[in-house]
């Protein structure tokens, strides 16, 4: 299979190649500013969840502690309805 690639390329006209190699490159141009593209977007991407995370990002104490305050409001409230 290569032998037969090898033998294409090399059959191939002069004036192809250097079309090739241009084309190659816009592709590759093309790629990296898609890549310049997607990190920006990324990086946006990345500031929001930040963003959230330090705005609601609360500690397994603290989680605990306040279902131990609501625990205890409950019981409250259902002893003095006569539940507990």
């Amino acid at each position: 299979m290569q032998s037969a690639l090898t033998s294409r390329i090399s059959s191939l006209d002069n004036s192809v190649l250097p079309r090739l190699q241009i084309n190659l490159r816009k592709i590759l141009d093309g790629t990296e500013e898609l890549e310049k593209y997607w990190n920006a977007e990324l990086n946006k991407v990345i500031g929001i969840l930040e963003k959230l995370w330090d705005k609601y990002v609360v500690s397994a104490k603290d989680l605990l502690a306040e279902r131990e305050r609501t625990t205890g409001v409950l019981n409250d409230f259902l002893k003095k309805l006569g539940y507990v």
